[in-house]
């Protein structure tokens, strides 16, 4: 029984790694893991504007009870949190500029084949 979980794990090794068995150079074998990055780095963007928006509320709220009760809320919380939602909101345009003037207009991603690499050679 453990012979066989053991042959069973080498031949799941074999069968995860055939793809890098497969490719030509290092730029086929890497090509997948871009592909991740570009879906992670996607997510992530969301997720930061996302959380922009939500601070965004959360600083309308903040001026609000700013404005029933001035004691209880001092007005530079509601202003942090509006700078906060601001920046965040504002990260996802400063992404879009830094990747166009690096790798041009309409770039889809930062890949070996399509990018900066292929102009290069």
């Amino acid at each position: 029984m453990k012979n066989k979980n053991v042959v069973l794990f080498g031949l799941s090794l074999l069968l995860a790694a055939s793809p890098a068995f497969a490719a030509v150079d290092a730029g086929d074998a890497a090509a997948p893991l871009f592909e991740q990055f570009k879906d992670f780095g996607n997510v992530i963007t969301a997720g930061i504007f996302l959380i922009g928006l939500a601070i965004g509320g959360a600083a309308a709220l903040k001026f609000k009870a700013h404005s029933v009760n001035e004691q209880q809320v001092p007005l530079k919380v509601p202003l942090i949190y509006a700078l906060v939602a601001a920046i965040c909101i504002g990260f996802v345009a400063f992404l879009q500029i830094g990747k166009n003037t690096i790798f041009g207009q309409g770039a889809e991603a930062n890949s070996m084949d399509e990018g900066v690499y292929s102009k290069i050679n």
